[in-house]
């Protein structure tokens, strides 16, 4: 008869074969994340090793033995490039961690001692992984190997813990939306026509949506002598359930104003009073502006983007909760002498923000036994 201890060294023995680092697993059949997810946890818990189904949801240790712990993650394949990652065991005491054969506490500093092929983890608690990047569509697991308390820790009894996890990113959601602006008339006569009078929206997948709020089309008359300032409404939320915009961090917000000779900013006293700034104004704000949504645009056409870019910021803790909603406005200004009956008005509206998803129900999470041998 096998026993669990014998069951869990043959899992040590098939999972010694398998190499330890930050990979991207093929699985052979594509997961599929929601829309309103950026990065997704796909497993928590014992290590993805194929060809190997582990019974059961509990890792039985010895005292002093080890424990394997994989976090795998991917990122959503109509999302956008996450950067900054950083995965973390929490609760993880009274175990220890074993990194490069040594022995350390979960929250001891590692300097600069770092083990392959973790190469970005300087600095970081011997609980915390990090990457600097994954694209769309893009797998990783990161592994931890647990020292199990010994007999006299656990009373030389049954010992059953739990170890959570958490993990922040930087994330991005990016949409270019056309909006229709027309006459009186040319309304009357499309409705009339059964023609649209409303245009389309085109979103990348993240957690964190917005959602126009505004009707359309907006009405003009041609020949206008002055210009006729607009303000667009939009929905903020936090969609997804697993986690929440990082607290104490803010969301970014810049919009893309049209090109061309009918579409302006604002005068400064509207811009000011929706805490909106331009793009221009400031060296930092163009530097991350370029880095983070313009690393593949020509760089004849940078400035122009830059010039027609306003910029605002929210604190994360307006949409903490999933569901919850924070409305902005974009201020602009339809210029004077408009000659055409119609405009279809280009706007691209760009968020990025700091996301944090972590282990809320015990089931989700790696559930450890520390059994003493008979």
């Amino acid at each position: 008869m096998v026993s669990r201890l014998d069951k869990y060294i043959v899992f040590v023995l098939v999972f010694s074969l398998a190499s330890l680092g930050c990979v991207a697993p093929q699985s052979g059949e594509e997961t599929v994340l929601y829309d309103f997810q950026g990065l997704g946890v796909l497993s928590f818990g014992l290590p993805v090793v194929t060809g190997l189904s582990p019974e059961g949801t509990i890792q039985i240790i010895p005292p002093n033995g080890d424990a394997y712990v994989s976090l795998l993650i991917r990122n959503n394949a109509e999302g956008d490039y996450a950067t900054n990652i950083v995965a973390r065991l929490e609760n993880v005491e009274p175990f220890t961690i074993k990194e490069c054969h040594n022995e350390h506490y979960p929250y001891e500093d590692r300097g600069d001692n770092i083990c392959a092929p973790y190469n970005e983890d300087h600095d970081l608690m011997y609980s915390e992984h990090k990457l600097g990047e994954m694209y769309p569509d893009q797998e990783v697991e990161f592994f931890w190997t647990l020292i199990a308390p010994d007999d006299d820790e656990v009373a030389n009894m049954f010992y059953d813990h739990i170890v959570f996890y958490s993990v922040e990113y930087d994330y991005k959601v990016t949409s270019s939306q056309t909006i229709y602006a027309m006459t009186q008339a040319e309304r009357t006569s499309r409705i009339a026509e059964e023609k649209a009078i409303t245009g389309s929206m085109s979103t990348t997948h993240g957690e964190v949506s917005f959602l126009p709020d505004f009707n359309e089309p907006l009405i003009y008359s041609t020949g206008q002598s002055q210009g006729i300032d607009q303000l667009l409404k939009y929905k903020i939320s936090n969609s997804n359930a697993a986690g929440t915009v990082k607290p104490g961090t803010k969301i970014n917000i810049t919009v893309t104003l049209p090109a061309g000779n009918y579409v302006s900013n604002s005068d400064n006293d509207t811009l000011n009073s929706y805490y909106w700034s331009n793009m221009l104004d400031d060296f930092e704000m163009q530097t991350w502006f370029i880095e983070k949504f313009l690393s593949d645009v020509s760089d004849d056409d940078i400035l122009d983007i830059i010039r027609r870019t306003i910029f605002t910021q929210i604190d994360s803790e307006f949409i903490r909760e999933t569901g919850s909603q924070y409305s902005f406005y974009v201020p602009f200004r339809l210029s004077e002498d408009i000659t055409p009956t119609v405009l279809t008005l280009p706007f691209y509206l760009r968020i990025s923000y700091r996301y944090l998803l972590d282990c809320k129900n015990a089931a989700d999470c790696a559930q450890l036994r520390v059994e003493p041998l008979r």
